[in-house]
């Protein structure tokens, strides 16, 4: 019997509802989705959850701003939409608090996972914190002499870009060393999960050295896969 090939199913990429409304895109993401039939999302729906994210996320105004933005419209100075902007910037700063942004490696531009990330945001931002004072510091001193003049303030950016120069090679550095450990981490835990594996085998049958073995050769691995890491690292330090 010639073998014919099982076409896919109709359930499976059917559209549900009054999908069919909405935008190609989106309806080639609906059929593209692996879900069943009965858990497809309706355009309802997922209108309804993508409107609750945007809110969520800053881009459109939740319903209680909204009120307040029409309050603050009516007793201040500020225009209606004036108003809803400054709601909307503070979903959004409370949405990015809790969901940090992606932060790159500074050196190779890829997207990085672990301490590594949120430690380099953190650095980030204090540095920032620190230009900034250093700066009002020496424009009180400047200031302190009378008018702050144009060569006065070419010293400042000068000292300014320095300060700054230092910070990013010192960053750069603590992240470097940060991924590796982040690796060493990850590696180790890898060993020891692989090291219960084997033990579970042995108590079932597994010959002792056999299995030994295998973990001599894990950690070999796993010892070049650190050394590579570090060595790569110490390459992008600065």
């Amino acid at each position: 019997m010639a073998y014919k090939q099982q076409p896919k199913s109709p359930m499976l990429k059917a559209l549900k509802g009054n999908q069919g409304k909405l935008p190609q895109h989106l309806q080639d993401a609906i059929k593209a989705a692996p879900e069943s039939p009965a858990k497809q999302t309706t355009a309802g729906e997922f209108a309804h959850k993508k409107s609750i994210k945007d809110k969520e996320m800053g881009k459109s105004t939740k319903a209680v701003d909204k009120v307040k933005a029409a309050y603050d419209a009516m007793t201040t100075d500020k225009t209606y939409a004036d108003a809803k902007k400054v709601y909307r910037k503070a979903a959004k700063k409370a949405y990015d608090a809790k969901s940090p942004a992606k932060v790159k490696d500074p050196v190779t531009g890829s997207k990085v996972k672990g301490y590594a990330k949120s430690h380099l945001k953190v650095d980030k931002v204090r540095d920032k914190q620190k230009r900034k004072e250093a700066k009002a510091e020496k424009l009180s001193t400047a200031r302190a002499d009378g008018k702050v003049t144009r060569l006065e303030r070419k010293g400042i950016r000068d000292s300014q870009a320095k300060l700054k120069n230092k910070q990013v090679a010192k960053r750069n550095n603590s992240f470097q060393d940060q991924k590796v450990a982040d690796k060493t981490y990850k590696e180790n835990t890898k060993l020891r999960a692989k090291s219960k594996k084997l033990s579970d085998a042995v108590d079932v049958g597994l010959d002792k050295k056999t299995a030994r073995k295998k973990m001599d050769k894990a950690e070999a691995k796993a010892s070049k896969r650190i050394a590579r890491a570090s060595a790569r690292a110490e390459r992008r330090k600065f």
